[in-house]
């Protein structure tokens, strides 16, 4: 992908995001009143959402994708094999190249990015409720290596080059938890908290380097010892990576009160939870804050 390209997505990215935060915080500070002893709210019956927000995930199953050996997906697939290594070579007019496992990422990052979901909640009295909420988000974990070429040659400088190294994927949370609304701030505004389980499911979607216009997927489709040859009819296993995790979130909110019906959340969730990536799946915290629009009665005429 072309840099250029690359800085524009990273930029509207970063934009939607400091729009999104910027607007909740305007938000709040508007509607941020003194105390009242009016209570009101939350109506007992069933309540639908939208959601949407900024999804920030740990870095730790980030390191899955950095292609280094004892990973399920490692460089060497790649760059060990003489007919890639053949190809590459040719584009880059050299002889040879060495690469070192000290020279691959050693703290990839994901960047956040804007989930989106909806929410069915059931509130059982005017200040408890059980729902239901279901978001997804797709993320990229980027970082570098060096390949270093023509090692052999006397030249003034060493020829090392950079190159991107990335992995893709989509998680899908579920979470199912009790909704507990407070005293309001004002007649407008009532805060809230929620707590629950979460049930996510994680989907590889790419683990892969780029070498200029070279892209090649560190994934062993061909199972086993085997790997690419050109020319040989070789089946690709279609196989999934990824899997479900599981753990407990905890948040808490505003609420704008537009009318009886009608209702604005702001808030903010926080997870601690694994994620089913191989060698990567221990308990790690993530959070997400997020804005929803929640429709009070959207049952009635059923």
């Amino acid at each position: 992908m072309p840099i250029e390209e690359l800085m524009y997505m990273t930029l509207t990215k970063t934009t939607k995001i400091r729009s999104l935060l910027i607007i909740m915080l305007v938000l709040i500070q508007c509607h941020a009143f003194p105390q009242s002893d009016d209570k009101n709210g939350m109506q007992e019956g069933w309540i639908i959402g939208l959601h949407t927000g900024v999804y920030f995930a740990n870095s730790y199953t980030a390191n899955y994708y950095n292609g280094r050996e004892g990973n399920e997906n490692n460089i060497s697939f790649v760059l060990d094999n003489q007919y890639r290594k053949n190809e590459i070579l040719e584009y880059f007019n050299a002889t040879t190249y060495v690469y070192s496992q000290e020279d691959l990422p050693q703290n990839m990052k994901y960047d956040p990015e804007m989930n989106i979901g909806f929410l069915i909640r059931n509130n059982i009295t005017d200040n408890w409720g059980i729902f239901a909420n279901f978001n997804h988000v797709k993320l990229v974990a980027k970082g570098n290596f060096i390949l270093e070429f023509d090692p052999d040659q006397i030249v003034t400088e060493p020829d090392n080059r950079v190159f991107e190294i990335y992995g893709v994927e989509e998680r899908t949370n579920i979470n199912i938890g009790i909704h507990r609304q407070f005293d309001n701030l004002s007649p407008s505004i009532t805060y809230y908290g929620e707590i629950g389980i979460n049930v996510n499911n994680t989907v590889v979607e790419e683990s892969a380097i780029q070498l200029g216009d070279l892209k090649y997927s560190i994934v062993n489709r061909y199972g086993g010892n085997r790997s690419y040859v050109p020319g040989l009819q070789q089946p690709e296993y279609d196989f999934r990576l990824g899997g479900l995790g599981f753990g407990v979130f905890g948040g808490m909110g505003l609420k704008y009160l537009f009318n009886e019906k009608l209702t604005v959340d702001l808030g903010l969730t926080s997870y601690v939870k694994n994620i089913n990536l191989q060698d990567y799946n221990s308990f790690t915290v993530h959070w997400a804050p997020y804005a929803r629009i929640m429709y009070n009665g959207f049952f009635d005429f059923l």
